[in-house]
Parts: structure tokens; sequence; C-alpha cells
């Protein structure tokens, strides 16, 4: 969001016309449970409940890594990191988009967040 404020000081972006996309999601779908400055957004392939996603993708380790752990030992962090706990704030016109085959970030994540 620093760079986004830098380039908005800078005038380079229009404000009231800024758009936010990624792939995997993660953090498209994070900054519009945390804010509702953008006018649109497109959230691709993403990782929305950490917890669910730990048991559906083929990359399961990554989950343990970065949450310390697995989901029952420690369901605050995957809870507190997942986009899906924010949904309820987000304002955004949304675009959710994912591959039926893919199993990286599999369709379930996509179905929860809608």
């Amino acid at each position: 969001m620093a760079g986004v404020d830098t380039l908005l000081e800078r005038g380079y972006v229009d404000a009231n016309r800024m758009y936010v996309t990624g792939c995997s999601g993660v953090l498209s779908s994070w900054m519009i449970g945390q804010t509702d400055r953008f006018a649109a957004a497109a959230v691709r392939c993403p990782v929305i409940n950490w917890m669910s996603f730990a048991g559906t993708t083929d990359i399961t380790v990554w989950g343990y890594y970065r949450c310390e752990g697995y989901p029952w030992d420690n369901p605050e962090k995957y809870l507190e990191h997942s986009p899906l706990m924010y949904v309820g704030n987000v304002t955004t016109p949304t675009l959710l988009m994912t591959g039926e085959l893919d199993l990286r970030t599999p369709m379930s994540q996509t179905e929860e967040y809608y």
C-alpha cells in the first residue's frame, strides 16, 4: 500500500480508477477485505482460507511452515491470516476466477470466498 501511496503522490495514478489483481489472489483478496480504496478487483486463483487450503492443495507443507504447525495445532494463526475472515468487509466489485483443474489453489478456495 505504501507503493500505491507513492504513485498517487507522484500523480501517476487516478485514485478513483485503481484496480487490484493477483494470481494467486492471496494479497488481492486480503487487500479488498482491509480497504475500499480500489474501484474493482480480480481475485484469481486465490488462497482465502489457509485452514481448508492445507487439506486440499498439492503443497500442504507450505501452510505448515507459514503458520508454524498443522491447522489443528495452531488454528488461530491459520484463520488470522485467511482473507475469508475479512470477506464481510468487502465492498469492492470483484471478479473471482480459478481453473477447475488447478491443484495448487483449488477451485474450492474460490467457492468459499464467493
